[in-house]
Order: C-alpha cells, then sequence, then structure tokens
C-alpha cells in the first residue's frame, strides 16, 4: 500500500471511530457501504476494505457476508481511557519522580515504522526508549517513536526536567488518536528493566497519535501487571 493509501486508511479509521465515540453510530448499526466509502474519501475498495478489516480484526466491527458491515456491540462497557504522562502519575502520588534514559537517537525508520507513520522511503525516525521511576523504584516502560518533521527539537530536550509527553503535547496540542490495551508476556529486558518477580505479565498500552494527515508518535508503556489496574467511567451517550 502506498504513502497517500496509508494515509486515507487512516482518515477512513478515524472517520469511523469519531461516530461510533459520538453516537452517531450506535451499536448494531450499519455503517455506509465500501462503495459510499470510496465516494466520500476518493479512494478505492482496496484503501477502503483494509481500514474495515482492521477495525473488525479489533472487535470495532462486524462485518457480515452479504449484508454489510456494523457497529460491534461490546462484549463489556467500552470506556475512553484519559491520556496520562507516567511523569505527572508518579508527582500526583506524591513521589520522587526521575528518568532513566535507554535509547534516545535518530536513525533510518523500518519498514514497519514507515507504514505507521506513513513516511517515505528512507525516512528517518527518533527513537525513545526510558524507564520511568518512583523514589528509584521502576513504575513504567516507555519505548517511544517520534515524527522529526511534527517535533524537530526533540533530541534536544532535557528529558529530566521535560517528558516526553509534555514536549508532544506542546507540540501538537489536541491530537487524535487510538490506543490498544492487553496483558503481555515480560521479556528478558521487560523483567530486568522493571524488576518485575517471576512469571509476572506486564500491562501494555499501545498508542498512536496524529494531527490531521500527519502522525506525530507512535508508543508502548509497559507497566508492572501486578501494581496496576484500569480504572473508568461509564456514561451515556
Amino acid at each position: 500500500m502506498s504513502d497517500i493509501a496509508t494515509t486515507r486508511k487512516g482518515e477512513i479509521r478515524a472517520w469511523v471511530l469519531d461516530r461510533i465515540t459520538s453516537g452517531a453510530l450506535e451499536p448494531s448499526s450499519r455503517i455506509p457501504s465500501e462503495h459510499q466509502l470510496m465516494a466520500l474519501f476518493g479512494v478505492s475498495r482496496m484503501t477502503v476494505h483494509s481500514a474495515l478489516a482492521e477495525l473488525a480484526k479489533e472487535g470495532v466491527l462486524r462485518r457480515v457476508k452479504g449484508l454489510g458491515t456494523f457497529v460491534a456491540r461490546p462484549g463489556s462497557h467500552l470506556t475512553v481511557v484519559h491520556v496520562t504522562d507516567p511523569a505527572e502519575d508518579v508527582r500526583a502520588r506524591g513521589g520522587a519522580y526521575n528518568i532513566e534514559l535507554i535509547t534516545l537517537e535518530e536513525r533510518d525508520a523500518t519498514d514497519a515504522e514507515r507504514h505507521i507513520f506513513g513516511m517515505a522511503q528512507h525516512a528517518r525516525i527518533y527513537h525513545l526508549k526510558a524507564v520511568h521511576k518512583s523514589g528509584g523504584v521502576a513504575v513504567a516502560l516507555e519505548d517511544r517513536l517520534v515524527n522529526p518533521t511534527v517535533a524537530p527539537d526533540f533530541l534536544k530536550v532535557d528529558f529530566t526536567g521535560a517528558s516526553a509527553f509534555a514536549h508532544l503535547s506542546s507540540c501538537a496540542p489536541f491530537p487524535e488518536g487510538g490506543h490498544v490495551i492487553r496483558a503481555v508476556q515480560a521479556s528478558a529486558t521487560d523483567v530486568k528493566l522493571l524488576s518485575l518477580k517471576p512469571g509476572e505479565p506486564c500491562l501494555e498500552i499501545e498508542r498512536t497519535t496524529w494531527i490531521e494527515t500527519s502522525v506525530v508518535t507512535h508508543v508502548k508503556l509497559r507497566y508492572p501487571g501486578s501494581a496496576y489496574e484500569l480504572k473508568g467511567a461509564i456514561s451515556r451517550p
């Protein structure tokens, strides 16, 4: 898929998700057909099909052969997760925050990374990997990719005083985004960096944010599974 098609696919995903979260498309309601979306966005059927297939795989949509595509009924309550800054989380709980930088570099983007960001061949990318700590105890592992065109001064930031989250929020305020929350098996690196107990899993939040058609950042945050839980509010649309 070309860079343009990848960008347009992201726009279709964002359009569908926006109408679901706003209540314009309710659970079990049928979404516009592929032909209607092709006309609306001016794209090929393959681009539309790819966007809808991804949303179906994620459980957002349900595709019924011969009938169309419908908004899936969630197996449990669908909630909106507040986007938080690990540094501010520690400070809000009264902890003494510090950070251990593992990687802070500019490098060639991989094929998979260029696909996420919609970048051209031979594009460069910024990469940060760090452990957030409270009172010297590891609380989160951050593995973040950043678009240099959106945040050109990212590598110059003193991350002992300002978090990546805060810096990117100043570069690209009020972005759109999407995330996936999952339990994952801790790798040997995770065990070491997060000081995990034997067999302890991680809670992973994978998030991509964008402004208009430009992806700003893609980040994976891993937390010790025994120390964190997800909470949210349930409200009527």
